[in-house]
């Protein structure tokens, strides 16, 4: 194990493949090293295996360090979303809202929108655009993301 980690350091990265650079990322996030090159095991880990957890997985990192996600990866998230559990369509839905394609989530279907407006302000936000009526805690959501 210390060899592998040996290997980071020496700038040995870019010869892994993407399944390890994703476990190399993990093991570093878990372990509180929050440092360029936890950044870059992500990065190359989308990079090499463009899957939704690797996706996910960069986007988390990339918020720890406070970077909004890339606009340009805008049209993907949203082809994400039709096929993600509910608990990721909230994150992807906010990820749109943060990195300001709020044009994308105008695109998306009411109903779905309408299952992530208690949990998620872009949702309720691009409802209340929409002219429709929230009530309760969606529609005290709207107002905050739209202040």
């Amino acid at each position: 194990m210390k060899s592998l980690l040996c290997w980071t350091q020496k700038g040995m990265l870019g010869m892994m493949p993407g399944w390890l650079c994703h476990w190399l990322g993990q093991r570093r996030r878990r372990r509180g090293r929050y440092d360029r090159r936890t950044l870059d095991c992500f990065r190359l880990a989308w990079k090499r295996c463009r899957s939704r957890r690797n996706l996910l997985a960069y986007l988390k990192c990339r918020r720890d360090f406070g970077y909004p996600p890339p606009g340009r990866l805008g049209s993907l998230l949203l082809r994400e979303f039709s096929c993600a559990p509910a608990s990721q369509q909230r994150l992807l839905v906010n990820w749109l809202s943060e990195a300001g394609r709020a044009d994308l989530i105008q695109a998306m279907r009411s109903s779905d929108l309408r299952e992530l407006a208690d949990r998620s302000p872009a949702a309720a936000a691009a409802l209340v655009a929409r002219g429709e009526v929230l009530s309760g805690f969606a529609d005290s959501l709207a107002r905050m993301h739209l202040a």
